[in-house]
């Protein structure tokens, strides 16, 4: 991000401290802001006010050390999201570190479940996304990339 002022930079991502206890995940999530949150909130906005059309996103942000081989150091990565999605939390305990899901994490697959159920089709209740945003970390985010410029 050549246009980040380093001073705002680490304001935003303090090493150590909750969210980025390590450079390594201070870095993770710089990339995941600035390359994958700010160019999808940049482009639904855009999308929103060219064309009229509405746009849904959600951001799975779900950290629990049986999710993978590293434990809760690298955080919540890319397809993460997709056994809970799919209703296959089951399958969280045939992966390393091969700890079956806890009860938070299958109450979190059976409302995404049917989250994703409704929204295909076309079924939105504020009470489904209410439980959504109490359960996961986010549902929706607010981007950090206006506060870094």
């Amino acid at each position: 991000m050549p246009w980040a002022n380093l001073t705002r930079m680490e304001e935003l991502y303090p090493v150590p401290s909750e969210a980025c206890p390590s450079a390594y995940n201070a870095s993770s999530q710089i990339w995941r802001d600035a390359h994958m949150q700010c160019l999808v909130h940049n482009l639904a906005t855009e999308r929103t006010r060219a064309l009229n059309l509405p746009v849904w996103r959600y951001r799975f942000d779900l950290v629990a050390a049986n999710l993978n081989s590293e434990g809760v150091r690298v955080g919540a990565f890319h397809g993460t999201d997709i056994r809970f999605v799919m209703g296959q939390w089951r399958l969280i305990a045939i992966d390393a570190p091969f700890i079956p899901a806890t009860p938070n994490e299958i109450q979190i697959s059976n409302i995404m479940v049917e989250a994703w159920t409704n929204f295909i089709k076309g079924i939105y209740t504020q009470t489904l996304y209410n439980s959504l945003l109490r359960i996961t970390c986010r549902v929706d985010f607010c981007c950090r990339c206006r506060s870094i410029q």
